[in-house]
């Protein structure tokens, strides 16, 4: 069975995500092999039903390690504190695949990588984004969606909960996008939009010249459709 590996906070966590992994994993576990990386000391034990819950070492992510559990795209999981995600960042960086995006400011996690020279960040900001960038990063404001694209930068496909992400990802990010509201209250719909940017989304690193990006977007765009014309006529409790 191909494997799916999945980097986020797992409960008992203090953070939505942590939330998140215990509704959402069961779902994964019915289609495929869930591999979930953590630097957690501590996991319930009755998550090993739906994972295969590894102790992720600090440093660069070991490719042959990945392929030694199990051959499959990989999940990052990114919201904005650098104590959380510091690492999921650092990998998803260095190995793309399909990066969830939780909120639409990632200023913290940004500006944690300049914690040593935090005078550096604005001008880091201004080259990359312009003046009106800059005074913002200067005042502590989110800079938002300059930022939301440097964080997403390099990945296979993005995968948001929010409308306002969703459309700003698909100007600043060169990949396919899905958009899904409710996980936590759907989560086998969600499971199924997830599977299907992941494993479509994982064919792109052989394409350089990025011909099948529209070919997944499209599929992304028809599973959406269908998931939200159940959810829009599902009878409200």
């Amino acid at each position: 069975m191909k494997a799916l590996h999945w980097f986020s906070p797992l409960p008992p966590a203090q953070d939505e995500r942590g939330r998140y992994a215990r509704s959402v994993l069961p779902a994964l576990a019915e289609h495929v092999r869930v591999v979930a990386w953590t630097e957690q000391e501590v996991v319930p034990l009755d998550l090993f039903k739906f994972a295969d819950v590894r102790k992720l070492a600090p440093g660069p992510l070991d490719l042959a390690a990945l392929s030694r559990v199990g051959e499959g795209p990989c999940v990052f999981h990114l919201g904005d504190d650098p104590a959380l995600y510091r690492a999921t960042w650092r990998l998803a960086r260095s190995h793309p695949g399909l990066v969830v995006l939780h909120g639409s400011s990632f200023n913290a996690l940004i500006r944690d990588q300049f914690r040593d020279e935090p005078a550096l960040f604005p001008l880091w900001v201004e080259a990359a984004h312009g003046n009106a960038a800059r005074r913002a990063a200067e005042d502590g404001e989110a800079a938002g969606p300059p930022l939301l694209g440097l964080v997403a930068r390099g990945a296979r496909a993005v995968m948001t909960h929010s409308p306002e992400v969703r459309e700003a990802a698909r100007w600043l990010v060169p990949c396919p996008v899905a958009f899904h509201p409710f996980p936590m209250e759907d989560p086998v719909s969600y499971a199924e939009l997830l599977l299907t940017a992941a494993f479509n989304s994982s064919a792109l690193h052989r394409d350089p010249g990025n011909a099948l990006a529209p070919r997944v977007q499209a599929l992304l765009d028809r599973v959406e459709q269908r998931v939200h014309a159940f959810a829009s006529s599902a009878p409200t409790p």
